[in-house]
Parts: structure tokens; sequence; C-alpha cells
């Protein structure tokens, strides 16, 4: 079994990002996006360089809430909307292919310790993204279609 497989039963959208844009873009992208737990990033030719967590963009954003308090917001204010995102990225990240096998994916996650994968076609384009609860959707499926399967098969040899 193959990523393309369950990317195919489960439609997952990523959330992409170009590597240029503005922290307070990227952080509007994010709102519009909430399912998903990571934000990609790719270069300026559409190849994959990183990710960022969501836990990256709290890091770097509440450090600042003593400022917004003390009524200083302007010069906050003023980095979230200039400053490019490639501080926050996470280039440590593995991408996938559809045709990576699902253990493969599973060991990647396990040995990462994350619960999503950006999928890339050969030129590293992000063309989806594999997540921990789409396998686990797509093992209960596989499991039900399969008890079933048995059910039937157990109730043929019955009737015979």
């Amino acid at each position: 079994m193959k990523v393309a497989d369950i990317k195919e039963a489960f439609a997952m959208v990523p959330m992409v990002v170009d590597c240029r844009m503005s922290i307070e873009d990227v952080l509007r992208t994010v709102v519009s996006y909430a399912e998903n737990s990571c934000v990609y990033v790719e270069d300026e030719q559409g190849k994959f360089i990183g990710c960022i967590r969501p836990q990256k963009i709290l890091e770097y954003c509440f450090p600042f809430e003593t400022m917004l308090w003390r009524d200083e917001a302007n010069g906050f204010l003023e980095i979230l909307h200039n400053e490019t995102i490639t501080s926050l990225i996470d280039d440590t990240i593995h991408p996938v292919t559809d045709e990576t096998p699902v253990a493969t994916v599973i060991t990647i996650m396990g040995t990462e310790n994350v619960d999503e994968l950006p999928v890339v076609n050969d030129t590293g384009k992000v063309t989806g993204r594999i997540s921990l609860p789409s396998l686990v959707q797509f093992y209960l499926k596989n499991l039900e279609q399969s008890s079933r399967a048995k059910y039937c098969t157990d109730e043929l040899t019955k009737s015979i």
C-alpha cells in the first residue's frame, strides 16, 4: 500500500505558501485552513523547502504579548507585516511521494514525532498531505471492509 492509495481516498488539501510571504499573511492563511496542522513552504520555483508548525508561530508571536499590553504594538505589527516567514521554516521535515509505502510514512511520522507529512511530486512541488487521522481512517475503512468480506464468506460457507 502506498501514499497514493490513501491520498485518493481522503482528499488531503495542503496549506502551501510562498517563502516570500510575510508572517502576517501566513497567519491569515493559517486561520483559513484551520484543519491543517502545518504550513508547507515552497521556494520561488515552487519546490518544497520546509514547513511551519503552529507551535513555531506561537513561539514567534507571543514573546511580544507584553509589547501589546504596554501599547507598544506598532513595532510588533511592523514585524508581522514586513518580515518573511523564512525564520520560521523547519527544513528537517521529510516529504513523501505518492509512491512512498505507508509503512515508511508511519516510520517517518514516529521518528520525527509529526502527525502530518507533505506529499510532493518528482519536481518537489507539494501535491497533497498525509496525516495520522487519514491513516487511521484508511485503516478502519479497510478493517470494516475485510470484516464484512469475512462475514459474507462465513455466511456463504455455512449455507453450503
